[in-house]
């Protein structure tokens, strides 16, 4: 049993994020992960043309210097990648790879303890600290049920195994799912000349930039960023009572501007039946949800925009964006059936499932919320914590943005517990 002050699980950004920031501060870690790469889910579960939804300066880790355009928008996920592994090397932060979790408990005495595979060898680690940072695109979230009312000649696929328009079969494509990740590869689709059916729920459209400035500077500057979840009249959603938005990465996607380019929008998929593919005719309720959310996003902002001339100052005048223009046919309302000769590819962009089954603590398992996730950064197990997942402090704790701030402060409290937590820890 080898002995390490502090184990950090999960060498994507909020892992490497925290481990930056235990190290300027002179404590001992470990990073581990599983896979061959430091950043794998950026790898793995993304497409080829995959971009970030934030600008540069909001896609840095924690101390990272580059000459970069802080406002560079869409960047390709392989330039950051780049950049951030540049960051890794220049600080040399002590990350092992190919290190299989398969337990984090404690002993009797209350000590942590991890337990994992690195080929055939088993390690553990007996450590003051554990930070769960393992991220929750793990598992793809395809409903069993649904998937297997297609017949084996339809291709089904999903983020992480497509790659490209390239990658799919002859016939149509129906993308079941209209977050980001729906959205997005339903546009790309399109302008790939492939007849796209984009199967919708209740999701919220949101503005890419107001007032000449990007959705998330304009967010830092309404004092929008960073604010407790408690401060908040929704705390089970990511702004005002909504799901977390869609939008494209350098220039806004909703629903009508899918349906302008020609992307047909159908309401809820129901499954196969008898060689059609059946949808529920909610269609309108889908679509005004999203401009409800959009609308009142956007109100919500000019009006506390309005009371802060100085921080739009020069700022061109607030305008909807031409995306956001209702575009409501009377062919896309009432599609309840197609063919099933019509679809020759189903993309399942219905999000990602965590495993944590790694975590044997029960007063860890005991405090996950009723999703069955971590809903806050530290746990009632004295150095124990969670960097990176939905609402663990602020409405950005999930996103790249809060990230940072979560792992300097997990760090901090690390710092003034190090002493603390480990029982015989010599």
């Amino acid at each position: 049993m080898e002995r390490v002050g502090t184990v950090v699980i999960g060498a994507g950004y909020a892992g490497i994020s925290l481990s930056y920031e235990l190290k300027k501060r002179g404590i001992e870690h470990v990073v581990l992960d599983k896979a061959p790469k430091i950043f794998d889910s950026w790898r793995s579960h993304r497409w080829d043309s995959f971009k970030l939804n934030t600008n540069w300066k909001f896609s840095r880790l924690p101390g990272q210097v580059d000459d970069v355009d802080d406002d560079l928008m869409g960047a390709p996920v392989k330039e950051v990648i780049a950049g951030w592994e540049a960051h890794v090397v220049s600080h040399k932060l002590p990350v092992e790879l190919n290190s299989n979790i398969t337990a984090g408990t404690d002993d009797a005495s209350g000590n942590l303890l991890v337990k994992f595979q690195r080929g055939d060898t088993s390690i553990t680690y007996s450590t003051r600290n554990v930070v769960g940072c393992c991220g929750f695109l793990q598992n793809p979230h395809i409903p069993e049920v649904l998937s297997a009312s297609f017949p084996s000649s339809v291709h089904q696929t999903y983020a992480g195994k497509y790659t490209n328009p390239g990658c799919l079969q002859e016939g149509g494509v129906l993308v079941v799912g209209n977050g980001s990740t729906g959205v997005q590869i339903a546009e790309e689709l399109i302008q790939a000349n492939k007849k796209v059916y984009l199967a919708t729920s209740n999701m919220a459209s949101v503005f890419r930039s107001f007032r000449g400035l990007d959705l998330f500077e304009t967010l830092k500057r309404v004092n929008m960023i960073g604010q407790p979840k408690e401060a908040l009249s929704h705390p089970d959603t990511m702004i005002y009572g909504v799901k977390i938005p869609f939008t494209g990465a350098d220039h806004p996607i909703t629903l009508h501007s899918l349906a302008r380019q020609g992307v047909e929008l159908l309401g809820t998929l129901e499954g196969v039946h008898d060689d059609v593919i059946q949808f529920k005719d909610n269609l309108k309720e889908h679509v005004d949800f999203a401009d409800n959310a959009a609308n009142t996003f956007f109100d919500t902002v000019k009006s506390i925009a309005d009371t802060m001339p100085e921080a739009f100052e020069g700022c061109p005048p607030a305008e909807v964006e031409p995306e956001m223009q209702p575009y409501e046919p009377q062919s896309q309302a009432s599609i309840t059936q197609l063919k099933l000769s019509d679809i020759g590819n189903v993309f399942w962009a219905t999000g990602f499932d965590w495993n944590i089954d790694w975590v044997k603590v029960p007063s860890v398992i005991e405090a996950f919320g009723k999703e069955g996730k971590p809903v806050s950064c530290e746990t009632p197990h004295p150095g124990f914590f969670w960097i990176g997942n939905d609402w663990m402090r602020t409405r950005e704790s999930g996103n790249i943005i809060g990230i940072s701030p979560d792992a300097q402060f997990v760090a901090e409290k690390i710092t003034q517990g190090k002493h603390l937590h480990l029982k015989n820890f010599t």
